[in-house]
Formats: structure tokens, sequence, C-alpha cells
């Protein structure tokens, strides 16, 4: 019996001294519970941001006398290639107004909201006062803004008490979108601004159509997740928040600061705040708006604040507007590259493949070269490689993108260099 004891004894002690050796840990190390999280990276950021603004200075327009309270960049239809005005005359002061059509629709409506009530009136921006359809009901409150989502032809419209409807236009018969992912608002975080008491002052989409952005009058932006509803980020733009940031790292000089905080009173003082705009950029990653820093520019898939533009400028930005397109010369019918493309000198011999064909005149002397967009394809002679594009790739994919004859692989229409830079 005392030899079973002791060797009862000895196997607990071994046992002992086996979790001691251990560290006497019962479960995953916290090492292994607790991974680092991964920091989120867009992949060819820097490609993006170099083809948005960078410049620290910027030109002034005198133009405009008194305070400019809007700029938009003029969208031609591609259906009718003219840029629409519309005028129709009302029985009623009208509020808010959006074109709510797209490309292709039968009839071009408009959306126009009762100044004083939360009545939404659908009309042919070609026909007569009468309405097309009426939304008596939908909101109880005036309307801070209506947005069209092109992508997904919902229309967006927000009230001032916060709140935020979904609705289709006259092909959809106006009805609740049946592209959104959510049936009931408590789905979603769309009751974010009642429960704030806060109401959107600006609403814009990115291009592919899933994210939404807001400017709201508590200073705040917010990100969401279209279809979902769901919030994705939000930015405190707050003068509460700036003014810690000075306490906690200066960003500007104590005078200076001052004088753009009084500056922002200024503009509570006159309702000013609520023309401050939002815009995404082409790619969607980005938002831009004005603050009393400057413009910046955030990088919504990574949350930071990626450039500040403007931020030694003596003015407050309020409306932004922003073209990242290639312009078209009014007086010839071929499309000009504006934007910068930098090309390396690469001595090798290839056969080149599919191409677009512009041309230059060099000292009197015709010359043409070849952007090679796909694989090489057998038949095309051997040709010297003379560069590749390091910067300025959207002017290559615009180029990439248009019509060229199938026979002879050249654009019907004729590409023009307008000016070259040797460095």
């Amino acid at each position: 019996m005392a030899s079973d004891v002791s060797r009862d004894g000895s196997e607990n002690k071994r046992k002992l001294d086996e979790d001691a050796d251990a560290g006497g840990w019962v479960g995953p190390l916290p090492s292994e519970a607790t991974q680092t999280k991964k920091k989120k990276v867009l992949e060819y950021e820097r490609l993006y941001l170099d083809n948005l603004p960078s410049a620290s200075m910027y030109e002034r327009s005198y133009m405009h006398r008194d305070v400019i309270t809007h700029i938009k960049l003029p969208v031609r239809s591609s259906a009718t290639k003219v840029t629409k005005i519309c005028t129709i005359l009302m029985n009623f002061h009208p509020g808010q107004c959006e074109w709510i059509y797209n490309p292709g629709d039968a009839i071009s409506t408009v959306a126009c909201s009762e100044k004083s009530t939360g009545k939404i009136f659908v009309y042919n921006g070609r026909g007569s006062n009468q309405p097309l359809h009426t939304f008596e009901k939908m909101h109880t409150a005036p309307l801070s803004r209506i947005r069209l989502n092109p992508k997904y032809r919902v229309i967006v419209s927000a009230d001032k008490t916060g709140m935020l409807e979904y609705w289709t236009g006259l092909p959809s018969e106006f009805k609740f979108p049946r592209q959104v992912e959510w049936e009931f608002k408590t789905d979603t975080d769309l009751y974010e601004f009642a429960k704030c008491r806060t109401y959107p002052t600006s609403l814009a989409f990115s291009q592919d159509g899933k994210k939404m952005a807001t400017i709201a009058t508590d200073r705040k932006v917010r990100i969401f997740r279209f279809l979902t509803g769901k919030l994705m980020r939000v930015f405190d733009e707050s003068l509460t928040m700036f003014t810690e940031l000075q306490q906690m790292r200066q960003q500007l000089p104590d005078m200076e600061f001052g004088r753009r905080m009084a500056v922002e009173r200024e503009l509570e003082k006159v309702d000013g705040i609520r023309l401050t705009n939002i815009i995404f950029d082409e790619t969607g990653h980005f938002v831009l708006y004005g603050t009393m820093l400057g413009i910046k520019v955030i990088n919504v898939e990574t949350n930071r604040c990626v450039r500040i533009l403007g931020k030694q400028e003596n003015i407050r930005v309020v409306q932004l507007s922003l073209f990242q397109g290639v312009a078209k010369q009014h007086h010839k019918h071929h499309p000009v590259i504006k934007s910068t493309t930098n090309v390396d000198i690469l001595p090798q011999v290839i056969h080149f493949g599919p191409a677009v064909w512009p041309t230059t005149t060099v000292e009197s002397i015709k010359l043409t070269f070849f952007l090679i967009f796909s694989p090489i394809s057998p038949g095309w002679t051997t040709s010297t490689v003379f560069g590749r594009t390091t910067k300025g790739m959207e002017v290559v994919q615009r180029i990439s993108n248009l019509k060229v004859n199938p026979k002879t692989d050249k654009p019907y229409e004729d590409i023009s260099i307008i000016n070259i830079i040797v460095k």
C-alpha cells in the first residue's frame, strides 16, 4: 500500500514539474490567442495619388465678385452629347432639385422638393409644369439633399430631421429599390443622423455606386456602404477636434489658427458651412472635402488622411469639383493628351502586337510610334522598343479604350501629342 502511495506521489510530482516547465499556462499562449492586426494597405495607392491634385498653391479666379455657393463639373450625356438645363414654372417655392434619369431613359426626369415641406415633385424636364409623380408623405420635414446613384438607378433623399430614404425613378415606377440589400431601415445605420440630431448637407456616390459619402451639420464625414446602408467610416471635422489637435500637435502658428477659427465661426453664423461638399475621385478609394486646414484627401480603405491641399493658402475652400479625364479640343475632332505621362527609354527589340497609333511632328518630320496594350500577335514586324510608361497610366488606359479598326488596329479618331518635354 505504501509503495502504491509512493508511486502515485512521484507521478503527481512529475506532472507538476512538467506543468511548471510549460509555465503553468492552460490553453493557448497570449501571443497565439491575440494575433497582431494586419495594417490595411491599398494596392497601387501611389498611382492613384499621382492622378490627384498635389500642388500646395493654386490659382484664383476673379470671375465672380461675390461668394461662390456652388461649383459643378458638367457631365455630358453619351446619348445627347449636350448638358441639359431645365426651366419649369412651378406653383410652389422649390427647395432641392436633382436630375434623376439615366442616359437612354425615354423621359429626362427631374425631382424638386417644396422648400417649406417634405413633398417631392417629379417632372418631365422637357415637358410642362404638371408633375409626373408626387411624394406626399415620404418626408415630414424640408429636404436637405436629393441625389441620384446612377450605377444602381436609386435616388437618395435626406431631410432636416436626419431621415434618409431610398427610392427609384420613373422606369421602376417610383417604388422601393430591389437592388439594395435591406428591407427594413432598422437593419441599416441610416438612422445615424437622426440619432445624432444632425442631417446631411452633402451627398456623393463613388463611380461604382457602392459607397455613399456624406457631410452633416455636425461637421462629421460619414461613409456608408450603399447597398447595405451600413456605416463604414466616420471622420470628425468639428471645431472641438481641431482645437484639441492644435493643442496636442501644432498644425498652424497660433495666430493663423485663431484667424481660421474666427472664419469658421463666422461661416456657422451665416449658415455657410452647409455649402461644403464632398466628392469621390474616379477610383472610389478617396474622398476630398474642404476644412479649415485645407482640402483633405482621405483614403477610405486605409482610414487615413494621405494629403492636405492648399494648407498654406489664405482662403477657406468650401465647394470642390474634380476633373480627371482627358480634355477634348473643340476645334479639332480628336482626343488630346492632357495628363502627364513619363517614359523611360528601353533599348531592346520585340514583336509588336495590337496597338494605338499616336503621331507627332518633330522638326517637320512626321513620326509614328505604337502603344502596346495586349499580348503580341504574329504577323507584326520586328520593331524597337524605346520606352515604357512610368507615370500617367490613366492616359494610356483611356487611349486603349478607343474604338479601333479591327483590320488595322488603328483608332478611328486620330490621337495627337501636343507637347513633349525631354529631361
